[in-house]
């Protein structure tokens, strides 16, 4: 998967690194993984440094506005 996730519970953080092709599906799904784990509250850094981003949302919204929509 492109998307992998560190939980940290000690110091209450989440890192995510993303890595070649990404779809919008794929990082929607890597957040379900930290709420999951009862991390959903620690902040989170998306690392996307190495990554392309592949995909199209439906509704013709930037990533920051889809990640930011119920």
């Amino acid at each position: 998967m492109p998307v992998d996730f560190e939980t940290d519970h000690t110091k209450r953080f989440v890192q995510v690194k993303a890595h070649g092709v990404v779809l919008l599906q794929e990082i929607l799904d890597s957040f379900d993984a930290p709420a999951v784990q009862g991390a959903m509250p620690y902040p989170k850094l998306f690392d996307a440094r190495v990554s392309a981003y592949a995909a199209f949302d439906p509704r013709g919204m930037p990533l920051d506005t889809v990640m930011r929509c119920p």
